[in-house]
This record gives structure tokens, C-alpha cells and sequence, in this order.
């Protein structure tokens, strides 16, 4: 999902059952490398997209850092103070991606399984959800 500041859903990617895929394949499905997508954009994203930078310019990637793992060289691994107040800023800016997926949960169709095995009817309700939401973001900052 891609969302503006203001929760507003800008684009929506196919949705896959399961944990299989990795962010970043599913990403690279719907916007192919090569062409400047985000060239002009400054970007939030998680962990989840490592590699992005190898793929696609765009004008800043913001992501939060992680904790080094504990290791018989670093028994106390952990982040410092300075990249702990960065990460709470960083997820700050992030929450709005979570806010616009809690709104679209607010329709009760996609927080429990549909029984159906019709991907186009799954896509098309998804679709109308966040529709929905856009529509009422729009009405709120109108």
C-alpha cells in the first residue's frame, strides 16, 4: 500500500494469501525497476524493503534502523539513544500507513476471512474499502 500524509491510499497491490512472498518481490511485481517510479518522492518504508535502493533512485529513503545482532564480539548488542529517538521519529511518520489500513478494516467484510475463492471479487471488495476511506478523508479535510 501507498499512502499520502494524510492517510489519503494512493495505490493498492495485489493481495496473496499467505506468508511466502517477500515484500520486496511482491513490490518489484508492481512497479518493474528500471523506470523512475519514485524519482521525485521521498520515501518511509520498512524493513521489508531492504534492497530497494539497488533497484529503484528515488529522492530520500527513510527507514528505521536495526538492532545488530548479539554475538559473542557484541554480547550487548543494542542501539544507541541517538538512533532510538531517530527510529520513534521515524515510526512518527509511519503510523499514518497503519492508520489507513485500521480505516480500511473499519468495514467488518475484511476482518473476518471471506469464504470465497473469487481473487477478482477479494481485489474488488479491498478495492471498495479503501475507496470508502478515500472518500472519507476527503469529506473530513474538505
Amino acid at each position: 500500500m501507498i499512502c499520502s500524509r494524510r492517510a489519503f491510499i494512493v495505490f493498492l497491490g495485489a493481495t496473496v494469501w499467505g506468508g511466502i512472498y517477500h515484500d520486496m518481490e511482491l513490490f518489484r511485481k508492481d512497479f518493474p525497476p528500471g523506470l523512475n517510479w519514485f524519482k521525485r518522492f521521498r520515501l518511509w518504508m520498512d524493513k521489508g524493503y531492504q534492497g530497494f535502493e539497488k533497484d529503484y533512485k528515488a529522492k530520500e529513503v527513510i527507514r528505521a534502523q536495526k538492532k545488530p545482532k548479539k554475538s559473542k564480539n557484541n554480547p550487548n548488542a543494542d542501539l544507541t539513544e541517538e538512533q532510538k529517538e531517530a527510529n520513534r521519529n521515524i515510526s512518527k511518520e509511519r503510523i499514518v500507513v497503519e492508520h489507513a489500513i485500521r480505516g480500511m478494516k473499519r468495514y467488518y467484510i475484511l476482518v473476518y476471512p471471506l469464504r470465497t475463492f473469487c481473487e477478482s471479487l477479494i481485489e474488488r471488495v479491498i478495492g471498495i474499502c479503501a475507496g470508502l476511506w478515500n472518500l472519507k478523508i476527503n469529506l473530513r479535510c474538505a
